[in-house]
């Protein structure tokens, strides 16, 4: 009967954990193994799009510009999942762009800024985008890009650099 109760104990405050969303805290999350994000910011919202390996694809969560550093968090950490755990569909690019809702990737990258989070099991890199000089494309900006160590880094610093880094 004991071993009832302290089970049920632990299922309960393992439900109350989950329903406060304690991962929005000062301290980053529990990262395995490696994930990529690709994250672009038009007028209106945040693209968030999965990659794997070096290609993107499924799933693609939106985000209004206003949202709270929580729902970043939120969606960062479904599309971290997606990019280790999913299972990589091939796309064409139309079908991709209309997934996006974009009608083109010129279209994107005039309208908008970009930055790809990568992680491993001890670092974060943030590697933003500027635009290329004919004025079509987005190219990495080196000379802004960070790095976290994720074993001393506060969670809220990254979220509040990436955001920074879109604007």
């Amino acid at each position: 009967m004991k071993l009832l109760r302290a089970l049920y104990y632990q299922y309960y405050w393992w439900q109350m954990r989950r329903a406060k969303n304690p991962k929005y805290n000062d301290r980053c999350p529990e990262l395995d193994c490696s994930g990529k994000c690709r994250i672009y910011r038009t007028d209106k919202e945040y693209i968030f799009v999965t990659v794997y390996y070096v290609t993107v694809g499924l799933p693609i969560k939106f985000l209004s510009i206003g949202c709270s550093n929580g729902e970043f968090e939120n969606i960062l950490m479904e599309i971290f999942h997606a990019s280790l755990h999913g299972k990589y569909v091939e796309m064409k690019n139309a079908e991709l762009l209309k997934a996006m809702k974009q009608r083109s990737w010129r279209q994107l990258n005039q309208h908008s800024k970009g930055v790809l989070l990568k992680h491993d099991s001890r670092t974060l890199e943030i590697l933003p985008t500027r635009k290329a000089s004919d004025g079509n494309r987005l190219d990495w900006d080196d000379d802004r890009s960070l790095s976290f160590d994720l074993d001393i880094a506060s969670w809220n610093d990254i979220i509040n650099s990436t955001r920074k880094l879109l604007e």
